[in-house]
């Protein structure tokens, strides 16, 4: 991985009627020590060189050119369960299907629908994710990307089919088409209350919308708009030359955005979650947030670091030089399994998160008393100036906050701004 020249903390700007700026967090450089997540292939030197990559559940959907074919593209389907223990030896390849497309540049899935939406020469169409047969397709052409938006469900709530997903797909004039979806009915209509109500002074590169804001990346900064009068809200401007990102997090309650070196988490209605951003020594071209850690994807590694929101460090670096080039390899969580992927144009593994408990043991055989008081505060989430008692670190039956497992994991006794102490082992380590 190249190495970026040394910068000082920097803010990012929010362009609106009252101004205002937020810090970075700079992440700390790369700690062999430090192992959060293993990789485990599972599809290895399929026959297509691959371009596009989605999920759902235990379907694993792979988009790109066949070797044999000159033309066109193929789509195929693979089946990864995620109840058993041996996962190699259980794939299964369900289907392949040959796209009339030449080139498709856009897919995504709705778990709860059972669909996928798949953009290819101007058109995009929804397919059936079993059977990949074609549904029907959304009654607009030149189309350059699209979005999608329903309400998540409550956290109370069993998973149920939304009785309808919003689509929102722009066009090569610099206009918006909103449609909605019915899945009971099988039916696609155009939201005319929203048509013609939005001035794109450029193509958009990045959408994301939600019940009544819709967030817009361009060249150089990402808009701010509302729903209800299309008048423009806030600007984030960046410098670098790059694609804008817009990631959606946690089942469509939080986002993230990438400008320039820094991530910036948002809520449902796009406003900055945290006060400060973080900052990678790369610009990832993708991020997944797997609460305390986040994962980045860069130009030639996947980057992590643990994060609660205040403080961000260390980082482990995985998937070191791949041969393959950075547009071309993905990485995403799948919302049902929350099982998280990296690929390539060959390849498709899994990143497996390596649990607290194991973590904490290593690095206290390490002598890495740094890296358990890290992860436990990322844990925790415990900031390093917090001065916490016991009472404070754990419940009245003796465990720690947060639900963690602590039965085979040291135990935080205490905690203030210079010392942390160990029970471990029924010995008492104190950490300086």
């Amino acid at each position: 991985m190249s190495s970026s020249p040394a910068r000082s903390m920097r803010t990012f700007t929010t362009t609106t009627a009252s101004s205002s700026s937020s810090p970075s967090i700079a992440t700390n450089d790369v700690t062999d020590d430090f192992q959060a997540f293993q990789m485990r292939p599972i599809i290895r030197d399929f026959k297509l060189s691959a371009e596009l990559f989605a999920s759902n559940g235990d379907i694993v959907l792979i988009c790109g050119k066949g070797t044999q074919e000159k033309q066109g593209m193929l789509l195929v389907s693979y089946e990864i369960p995620s109840t058993t223990i041996s996962i190699a030896s259980s794939i299964r390849l369900l289907k392949v299907i040959k796209l009339t497309k030449k080139t498709v540049t856009q897919l995504q899935t709705i778990p709860n629908m059972k669909i996928a939406l798949l953009l290819g020469d101007g058109i995009v169409t929804i397919l059936d994710i079993d059977s990949l047969a074609e549904i029907t397709t959304i009654p607009a052409s030149n189309v350059t990307l699209f979005s999608t938006w329903y309400e998540p469900p409550a956290q109370t709530s069993p998973i149920v089919v939304p009785d309808k997903l919003r689509i929102c797909v722009a066009l090569k004039k610099h206009s918006l088409v909103f449609y909605h979806w019915y899945p009971q009915k099988k039916r696609i209509e155009e939201n005319k209350d929203l048509r013609g109500g939005f001035e794109l002074y450029d193509a958009p590169r990045a959408i994301a919308f939600s019940t009544n804001k819709i967030f817009i990346g361009y060249k150089k900064s990402y808009v701010l708009m509302s729903l209800d009068t299309g008048m423009q809200l806030k600007e984030f401007t960046f410098t670098r030359a790059t694609e804008p990102m817009i990631t959606c997090l946690q089942n469509r309650t939080e986002w993230c955005i990438q400008m320039d070196y820094d991530t910036i988490f948002l809520n449902s209605e796009f406003e900055p979650i945290y006060k400060i951003a973080i900052q990678w020594k790369d610009i990832p071209t993708a991020v997944v947030q797997s609460s305390p850690y986040v994962l980045a994807l860069m130009p030639q590694s996947i980057d992590v670091c643990t994060f609660n929101g205040e403080e961000s460090a260390p980082v482990q670096r995985i998937m070191q030089k791949t041969n393959s080039p950075a547009s071309k390899c993905r990485l995403w969580m799948d919302t049902v399994t929350e099982r998280i992927y990296a690929a390539t144009p060959t390849d498709v593994v899994l990143l497996e998160l390596i649990p607290a408990n194991i973590q904490l043991q290593n690095y206290i055989g390490m002598y890495r008393y740094d890296l358990a008081v890290t992860l436990i505060r990322a844990l925790l989430k415990i900031t390093a100036s917090a001065q916490l008692t016991y009472e404070q670190v754990r419940t009245t039956d003796g465990n720690a906050l947060g639900g963690l497992d602590t039965t085979t994991m040291p135990k935080a006794f205490a905690f203030d701004s210079n010392v942390c102490v160990f029970i471990h082992r029924n010995s008492f380590i104190s950490i300086i």
